[in-house]
């Protein structure tokens, strides 16, 4: 305020001061003086003193009873005074004075609003507006009437007519926004929303809730800024606070996420949910100890807020506190028996540590509870990948996964967000198709498709290599053209896809509801395909094949796919044969294993151990006294109860071996220490697999009716050792038996592996990748030709005619 405006106000206060003084000195000369007491009762209601202007007005009404205008004036000051009731005599004595006064009307709507008499309140409103089409108040108070009905769109109408008639009120313009928005219409709010901010700039509430609207349509920059400037116009404003946190994180700002969380709980220092954010934000941001006091004061706060209680879980597991872990397992769903967040964290927590008869009780309520969420249409709390760990039942991972590609969808403007801009496509067939390959940066599978891509016949394609996600400072050598897709949001990465007229998008990983499906879903090319990752159906429409072969999806499992088949002939992967990773050499002592013992290898993350697999690997320790199982120690509580298990069995605990989880040397290289490998199941450890092959150890693998179980057989068979695989649980046993009892077939088999190392197809990149052109030739002719997918057969390299 300039000090001219200062000093206009303290002489209009003067003024006012005097007026009042002399308007008391007639109303004392001349009791009965009507002007003067309604001058009075006028000049005390505008300076708030409403209980001294009821008295002056009641005295004025008594001298001219008939006066409408009056008796409105001594209503709406009963009406400030709390008094209702009265105020509602006031105003129908006025109606009855003159029934065409609007304003009565108006007033006595305003009085029954407050009696909470709403559909009395609406049908005056109503009178009002029909005597005075042009009174805006009684529009603007007839219309959050009508919302508060939840006749929201007589509501919206009742708003623009007050805005036709007062188009410079910016909270009309944004009452009318809040209306637009929470009806889903995004794209009205917003214009409401910058008409208010147009005519104040300063209104907080308005940016905020603009930045609202942009969040919902994943325009998560402009939202940012959105959310500063309702900030920086009202710094208390917890809502933009809360959501600016919001639209820092989804930009993947996590820096600037925790401060902004900070600052949250700062201002709003008993908020539960803001400290649960702000843990997940620590945790996120690979900060577990400042996630846990962070979860810990929101469990001070609420010591029973489930949130608090299901991100403490992952972040007590990182810290290797797993018993801790489990306690908030186990009271999360004590508070929620029903909380499939909280039964499915349990039950991974529980399978880690290996305590399979607690985790066993929990898979039928899961189930149960994941079987309840897909008849309502709902996304199951169980994942694919977890329900593979311990199921073969590939219709019900269909459906599993199609609840969780949905959470791909969930892009702005699904169905409303603007479409890619594209290339025209290019309909001739003598050129190269453009290959893109999206691979997550730290993916174990990088290597292989980077080799791939500079093997690729330049003449049949022209492959671009696009990394995402974390862990590009890991990365191998890449192919030159590659592109990093990592900064960008999905739906940019998506148009960087798009710009570069890709025919084939091959998915490295096409886990339903991960972030390169999330990219995937805006359907970036023309046709999209899914290898060599999660083994099983991604569930998802916008994914049009998957490479796989017939073992891993044979013909008669066509429907437990959303996607169409391309089988490959002899292997859905071929193994890359690299240099030994840096580090020291293996070395059995260093590994705390005896030279001259027998040592089964059973390196997998505790979460894939079955209890009778486990069983079978304890008799067949019993059966082989020279033998040690060697299992990873993934887990503090893992080799706790393998070794409990074990002497409860008659197995002296200190034959169990646990690989240091932080060894010098990599997996790989640490398995030619191993005489024999024993594989999981039914989730195969197909990883496990191709390192031993490549090392050329004994691998027993055991074969199921899904990808997840036959992964290792497919390996095998292609490397030519199907005789190690079983069919059974027994065959399992007499195969591991034959292979530990004999050293010269384990030595023959391993003679085998190096033989095949050389003239497998398994190893034979060169012909796979033929394989895989072929391939890519057959779906993008069919794609041409205006066919949908459908099952494909590639014949192998040597029968393809020239």
């Amino acid at each position: 305020m300039t000090l001219e405006e200062t000093e206009a106000d303290r002489l209009e206060a003067v003024e006012r001061e005097r007026r009042e003084q002399e308007l008391r000195r007639t109303v004392q000369a001349e009791p009965r003086h009507l002007d003067a007491l309604i001058e009075l009762g006028m000049l005390c209601f505008e300076t708030g003193r409403r209980h001294e202007a009821v008295g002056f007005f009641e005295q004025a009404v008594a001298l001219a009873p008939r006066d409408a205008i009056l008796r409105c004036n001594l209503g709406n000051a009963l009406a400030a005074t709390g008094r209702p009731e009265a105020a509602l005599l006031h105003f129908r004595e006025a109606i009855l004075g003159d029934p065409r006064l609007a304003l009565a009307h108006y007033q006595y709507g305003n009085a029954l609003r407050d009696l909470g008499r709403d559909p009395e309140a609406v049908a005056a409103y109503g009178l009002a507006i029909g005597l005075d089409p042009h009174l805006a108040a009684a529009e603007r108070q007839l219309a959050q009437l009508l919302r508060r009905l939840g006749q929201v769109h007589e509501a919206a109408a009742a708003y623009r007519r007050a805005l036709a008639i007062e188009p410079d009120r910016p909270v009309v313009h944004f009452n009318l926004g809040n209306l637009l928005r929470e009806q889903g219409q995004l794209e009205e709010a917003a214009a409401s929303y910058r008409a208010a901010l147009r005519l104040r700039p300063g209104f907080a509430g308005a940016a905020c809730n603009l930045g609202h609207v942009c969040l919902a349509q994943g325009r998560f920059a402009e939202a940012e800024a959105l959310y500063k400037r309702a900030l920086a116009a009202d710094p208390k404003l917890v809502d933009a606070a809360r959501s600016l946190t919001q639209a820092l994180e989804q930009q993947g700002k996590l820096g600037p996420a925790i401060s902004a969380g900070e600052k949250l709980v700062a201002l709003v220092e008993n908020d539960v949910p803001a400290w649960v954010r702000l843990g997940r934000l620590y945790q996120r941001h690979g900060k577990p100890i400042q996630a846990l006091a962070a979860l810990r004061r929101a469990l001070a706060l609420a010591p029973a807020d489930l949130p608090a209680l299901l991100a403490s879980m992952p972040v007590l597991g990182a810290l290797e506190r797993p018993e801790e872990a489990i306690a908030a397992g186990r009271r999360a769903l004590a508070i929620d028996p029903d909380s499939g967040a909280a039964a499915s964290g349990l039950w991974m927590l529980l399978r880690r540590a290996c305590r399979w008869r607690e985790a066993e009780a929990l898979a039928a309520k899961i189930a149960g509870l994941t079987d309840a969420a897909l008849a309502g249409g709902s996304v199951p709390d169980q994942t694919p990948g977890a329900f593979l760990l311990a199921s073969m039942d590939g219709p019900k991972l269909r459906r599993i996964a199609q609840a969780w590609s949905t959470t791909s969808l969930s892009f702005p403007g699904k169905p409303g967000a603007a479409a890619l801009r594209r290339r025209p496509l290019d309909h001739k067939t003598d050129r190269p198709l453009r290959i893109g390959y999206l691979v997550e940066a730290g993916s174990s599978d990088l290597p292989l498709i980077a080799d791939l891509c500079r093997r690729h016949d330049s003449s049949r394609i022209e492959p671009i290599l696009f990394t995402h996600g974390d862990g590009a400072a890991a990365s191998p050598a890449l192919p030159e053209g590659s592109v990093d897709l990592s900064v960008l949001r999905p739906e940019i990465a998506a148009q960087r896809l798009a710009d570069e007229a890709i025919d084939i998008l091959v998915l490295s990983d096409a886990t339903p509801g991960n972030a390169a499906m999330t990219i995937a879903a805006r359907k970036p090319a023309s046709l999209q395909v899914a290898w060599p990752g999660f083994p099983g159906t991604s569930g998802a429409d916008f994914i049009d094949y998957v490479l796989a072969d017939a073992i891993v999806a044979p013909p008669q499992q066509a429907g437990h796919w959303s996607e169409a088949i391309c089988r490959l002939p002899e292997a859905h992967r071929p193994i890359l044969l690299g240099e030994q990773p840096l580090g020291e050499t293996p070395d059995r002592e260093r590994e705390g294993l005896p030279p001259d013992r027998l040592i089964l290898a059973a390196l997998h993350p505790p979460e894939r151990i079955e209890p009778a697999l486990f069983r079978l690997w304890t008799e067949l320790l019993g059966a082989l006294p020279n033998a040690m199982l060697w299992l990873s120690a993934a887990e503090p509580l893992m080799a706790v109860e393998l070794r409990r298990q074990a002497a409860e069995r008659g197995i002296e605990p200190q034959r169990l071996r646990f690989a240091a989880p932080r060894a010098p040397v990599a997996r790989g290289p640490r398995l030619a220490l191993a005489d024999l490998v024993l594989d999981s199941f039914p989730a195969n450890d197909a990883s496990l697999t191709e390192e031993a092959l490549a090392m050329a150890v004994p691998v027993v693998a055991l074969r199921g009716r899904n990808f997840a179980s036959s992964s290792s057989a497919s390996l095998l068979a292609a490397a030519g050792a199907s005789d190690l695989v079983a069919e059974d649980l027994e065959g399992y046993r007499r195969i591991a038996l034959d292979l530990a009892c004999d050293p010269s077939l384990r030595e023959t088999v391993k003679g085998r592996l190096l033989q095949a190392q050389a003239r497998a197809p398994l190893f034979d990149l060169a012909r796979f990748g033929r394989h895989l052109e072929q391939a890519y030739g057959r779906m993008w002719r069919h794609y041409l030709a205006g066919r949908a997918p459908e099952a494909i057969e590639i014949l192998p390299a040597v029968e393809v005619q020239a």
